[in-house]
C-alpha cells in the first residue's frame, strides 16, 4: 500500500520538527521550525503531484544543509534572523527554478499548480484550519497585511516574505 500525500507530508513535517529541536541548529536558524509548520499546514490529499515531488526535493536539499550546519560548515556566523532569511532565500530559489521549468514544459499545469497552492494558503488561514495551524494562519494574515493583497505563490518575493513571517511566528510563545 502506498502512503497518501497527506501522510507523507505529515511525516516530513515531523522530520523537520526533529531537526528544529536540535539545539545546535536552533541556535543558528529557525528555518526548520518554519518548514515543519508549512509542511503540516499544506498537507492535503488533493496536493498536485508537482507539489508532492517538490516537497521531496526540498527535503533532500534542506537536510543536506542541516548536515552542513551540524558540521560547522554553514551559519558559523550571523544572526539567527539573517541565517533564517538566507535559508528561506535558498529554498525559494529552488522552488523558483522548479516552477520555471514547469512553466516552460506546461504553462497550463504551472497555472493549475499556482492556483492550487494559492487556494491551499488561503484555506489554511480560514475556519477550523486557522485554529489547527495557528502559526501558519497568523503568518498568512500578517503577510497579506504587509503586501496589501493575497499571497501569490507564483511570486518568489511573496513566498520569501511568508517563509520569514512563519519563522518568526514559530518562535512566538
Amino acid at each position: 500500500m502506498t502512503a497518501s500525500p497527506k501522510s507523507i507530508s505529515r511525516a516530513r513535517a515531523q522530520r523537520y520538527r526533529r531537526v528544529a529541536a536540535d539545539p545546535f541548529i536552533a541556535a543558528r536558524t529557525h528555518f526548520f521550525s518554519a518548514a515543519a509548520i508549512v509542511t503540516q499546514a499544506l498537507a492535503t490529499r488533493d496536493q498536485p503531484e508537482f507539489l508532492a515531488r517538490l516537497g521531496a526535493k526540498l527535503e533532500v536539499a534542506n537536510m543536506r544543509r542541516a548536515r552542513e550546519i551540524r558540521a560547522g560548515k554553514l551559519y558559523q556566523e550571523g544572526t539567527v534572523l539573517a541565517n533564517t532569511a538566507d535559508f528561506v532565500r535558498f529554498e525559494q530559489g529552488l522552488v523558483e527554478t522548479e516552477l520555471e521549468r514547469l512553466r516552460e514544459r506546461d504553462a497550463q499545469r504551472h497555472s493549475d499548480v499556482v492556483t492550487c497552492a494559492n487556494e491551499q494558503i488561503a484555506r489554511a488561514a480560514q475556519g477550523l484550519a486557522r485554529w489547527l495551524n495557528r502559526e501558519f494562519a497568523r503568518a498568512v494574515v500578517a503577510t497579506r497585511r504587509q503586501l496589501g493583497r493575497d499571497v501569490d505563490f507564483a511570486r518568489r518575493e511573496d513566498r520569501e516574505l511568508l517563509g520569514n513571517t512563519i519563522a518568526r511566528e514559530s518562535r512566538r510563545p
